[in-house]
């Protein structure tokens, strides 16, 4: 199984290729043991002891599946962080995302240079306040 972008199976799909077998033979243990509603005691205690058998090599498999996972991820993290400190350049403050956002959806809202212009919009208790500033 690949993610969504056709790349290298998403850690769902390596688990779900990894325990398929285990799992059919789990379902199959299953239905044999409702379906039969006349088998021997013994006879379910037996199937129920390899359905749990099953289980736990499932598990393990699960494990395994999930360590080589987060080795990937943990390169995935530092590689994201040492560009973090490599990258020297501007970051976008809270009041500048919102401008951002602002500006995109209204066309009354413009960004020139580093200040928003054009408009004032209503505050608390429909004040009206320059853009760019906090209305508390």
């Amino acid at each position: 199984m690949t993610n969504y972008a056709g790349g290298p199976p998403t850690s769902r799909g390596r688990i779900a290729a990894k325990i398929a077998d285990e799992r059919t033979q789990i379902d199959q243990l299953r239905n044999e043991i409702e379906e039969d509603a006349k088998m021997p005691i013994g006879e379910r205690e037996r199937r129920y002891e390899g359905d749990d058998k099953l289980e736990e090599k499932t598990l393990g498999q699960i494990e395994e599946v999930l360590l080589n996972c987060s080795r990937e991820a943990f390169a995935v993290m530092k590689e994201t962080a040492r560009r973090f400190t490599e990258n020297k350049g501007d970051h976008a403050s809270p009041q500048k995302v919102w401008t951002a956002r602002s500006a995109a959806k209204r066309d009354s809202v413009r960004i020139e240079g580093e200040r928003p212009s054009g408009t004032t919009f209503a505050g608390r208790g429909g004040t009206p306040m320059r853009m760019g500033h906090d209305p508390l």
